[in-house]
């Protein structure tokens, strides 16, 4: 059965208190090196850049699509489809 929003807002505050703990290390790459622009032009036509992480009350970790579904009911807007490249540990 599908969750409410509220409902996985409790379980993203939940699972974000628990990555903070075990997984404390940083899954950005500290730079935008000549491996990541090569894989990155295999995904499409546009550079890699580094996106600024904002904390919005409405996010949610690990449902980044219902957290995106959310914000553009309050706030208006559409998605915009990328990629993001780290180094597999993190949530969305």
């Amino acid at each position: 059965m599908a969750e409410t929003y509220q409902e996985k807002k409790r379980m993203s505050e939940e699972h974000f208190r628990a990555a903070a703990t075990e997984r404390p290390e940083e899954t950005t790459p500290t730079a935008i090196t000549d491996p990541i622009k090569h894989f990155a032009s295999k995904l499409g036509s546009e550079a890699p850049r580094y996106v600024p992480v904002v904390n919005d009350p409405l996010g949610l970790y690990g449902w980044c699509s219902d957290g995106v579904q959310e914000k553009m009911k309050v706030a208006g807007g559409s998605i915009r489809f990328g990629w993001n490249i780290g180094n597999g540990q993190g949530f969305c």
